[in-house]
């Protein structure tokens, strides 16, 4: 942590929704920790590779089924919000090189810092070529 960050640490708080006690929110440069990743949180962390993503469905040398194809990925994400371990789920895709490419962007994602480690599933949902990629909810729980 840097300097300035550890001295704002030290001066920031905030009321933990549980119990209502005061916590103090670490900040670094990405912005203040947040209670927990939200949904919205892990969708806008996941568009950031949404072009990648794509690139990976364009690696699938199936005939083209005018089809979505998807692919659920679990993140494990440290409470600094960065990724320390990555599993391919289900997927639509039967092509290795697909998968593996799939996995290979998703160990490029990182997520927003929070008050503690969570478990991340999400279903990244590939459209058909006129449509593009785009990241769908799914569902995740922090890890204390």
């Amino acid at each position: 942590m840097h300097p300035a960050s550890a001295a704002s640490a030290a001066s920031d708080s905030d009321t933990n929704p549980t119990d209502g006690a005061a916590t103090h929110i670490a900040r670094d440069d990405r912005g203040p920790v947040l209670p927990w990743l939200s949904p919205s949180h892990i969708a806008a962390a996941v568009r950031v590779q949404e072009a990648a993503f794509g690139a990976c469905q364009e690696l699938d040398s199936s005939p083209p089924q005018g089809r979505d194809d998807a692919v659920t990925v679990g993140w494990l994400v440290g409470a600094n919000g960065t990724v320390t371990d990555v599993t391919l789920g289900q997927s639509t895709f039967t092509s290795a090189l697909v998968n593996d490419c799939v996995l290979s962007v998703a160990r490029q994602v990182t997520f927003p810092a929070s008050a503690s480690s969570a478990q991340v599933v999400w279903t990244v949902r590939l459209r058909a070529a006129e449509g593009g990629p785009f990241a769908e909810a799914g569902r995740y729980r922090n890890r204390r």
